[in-house]
């Protein structure tokens, strides 16, 4: 493959262009096959993080207007609380987490 190349004197490298899509690339000799799709050790990174995703809960503290308060944004932060949970999260009100014998 026919490449020219094209040199960037204020990143201090020189650069193949490629004749057919125009990209710039540094390395010796470029790559063209493949481009645009993924490579087998990316699936399987990606696989490895689904795998994790399911299994890893997080407690959440989620702060928001007051319970009962005319607020819109209280009912959001309540369906917030209940999606997380959905999710096999630990999703919490810091209301929640009080103890009547200790000063707030």
């Amino acid at each position: 493959m026919k490449v020219r190349h094209r040199d960037f004197p204020r990143l201090g490298a020189l650069y193949h262009v490629c004749r057919n899509c125009g990209k710039a690339q540094r390395r010796p000799q470029l790559k063209t096959a493949g481009r645009g799709k993924r490579s087998a050790e990316r699936d399987s990174f990606r696989k490895a993080l689904a795998f994790a995703k399911g299994r890893i809960k997080f407690k959440i503290l989620v702060w928001g207007p007051a319970p009962g308060s005319a607020n819109p944004a209280e009912a959001k932060r309540e369906q917030i609380k209940d999606e997380l949970r959905k999710m096999g999260h630990n999703a919490f009100f810091s209301e929640d987490l009080t103890e009547p014998a200790v000063p707030t």
